[in-house]
């Protein structure tokens, strides 16, 4: 009994409490003759380092004299080769507004020569998180493309303009998705909050059927930009939603009809997804691929997650002690959920 609580408890539990972690960045990416503009945006905690007096607040002579130390920065950790040469970076803008969560950092990178062929590798977050994530969109002359650097697959080249390699760009957005679903724990969370109580085969299916579906409308429409809701409040709705599928655990009698439950609020998750493809501002063309490439993701991630818990859960179920592991944990996914919406709001 005790082992398989402590597995069931090893499997709720989150490494951060942050569903999303601060380190998720965003670029846009412009080649021009021997010139690459590099817009990034960062957290602003990004830039914590130039607050020298730890107010917390960027004053602009902070900025001033943290230029050069940040610029050496970039120069080591978002390195771009052209011709097998490095090209250097100058901080042309930064904007760091006071009371707004995310910085804008402007790069120009000169390269020798005219650009035929990159090599791009960044190394901005490696050793902070072993889950951050980068997406960017380069500008090619008429061609446009996404990517995504992570730990451990940090570089990406481009052979010429216009850049080719259409299934490196989808095998990309498929990884990013199914690590996008192992890092997001509050999205896992609900979902085995959803299937603590068992229930026949049916039953099961149509659960996680109506959360795949639902979910899966609202990231589509709401990275195409057809319907939208602020992260304000997106986010404390998906930590309501845990709480309320923990709290249903200690009195629902029968799971038949819980798909509703699922189908309802997986709409809500469905536009947490959305968040971090749709403020990339994609075109439609480029985005419908990576879409659909990380949504397969996802769903190749959740499926993973449901074949491991699962078994689990069926097998707690034989056991004459299972109410009282169900209870325990679904009191760990109240308070967690709870615990996250009080957070969401005040973040």
């Amino acid at each position: 009994m005790r082992l398989a609580f402590l597995i069931l408890l090893a499997l709720l539990t989150p490494l951060s409490a942050r569903a999303h972690p601060l380190d998720e960045s965003r670029s846009d990416v412009t080649v021009s003759g021997d010139t690459i503009a590099w817009r990034l945006s960062v957290h602003r905690t990004f830039l914590s380092s130039l607050d020298t007096d730890h107010s917390g607040i960027l004053m602009p002579a902070e900025i001033e004299a943290g230029l050069p130390a940040l610029q050496e920065f970039f120069a080591r950790r978002l390195l771009v080769n052209s011709g097998g040469s490095l090209c250097r970076p100058t901080i042309s803008d930064l904007d760091a507004l006071e009371g707004v969560p995310r910085a804008l950092i402007a790069l120009e990178y000169r390269c020798p020569r005219t650009i035929e062929n990159l090599r791009i590798e960044m190394h901005l977050f490696d050793g902070v998180s072993p889950n951050w994530v980068s997406l960017a969109r380069l500008t090619w002359g008429t061609s446009v493309r996404e990517f995504a650097f992570r730990e451990g697959a940090g570089s990406w080249e481009v052979g010429g303009a216009p850049p080719s390699g259409l299934l490196a760009q989808l095998r990309s957005f498929l990884a990013l998705g199914v690590e996008h679903i192992f890092a997001g724990y509050d999205h896992l969370l609900f979902l085995v909050g959803l299937l603590l109580l068992g229930g026949h085969f049916w039953s099961l299916f149509k659960i996680v059927t109506a959360f795949t579906v639902a979910h899966s409308v609202t990231l589509i429409l709401a990275t195409l930009g057809v319907v939208s809701l602020p992260p304000r409040v997106v986010e404390p709705a998906i930590a309501l939603s845990i709480a309320y599928v923990g709290a249903e655990n200690f009195f629902l009698k029968s799971t038949d009809r819980r798909w509703i439950i699922a189908f309802a609020f997986g709409l809500i998750h469905g536009f947490g997804f959305a968040g971090i493809l749709r403020e990339m501002g994609l075109p439609k063309e480029g985005l419908v691929r990576s879409l659909l490439s990380f949504n397969v993701g996802v769903e190749a991630g959740q499926l993973a997650v449901v074949a491991v818990v699962l078994p689990i859960i069926l097998l707690v179920r034989r056991q004459a002690w299972q109410r009282r592991v169900v209870h325990a944990a679904s009191l760990v996914i109240v308070g967690l959920g709870l615990y996250w919406f009080v957070e969401r709001l005040a973040g």
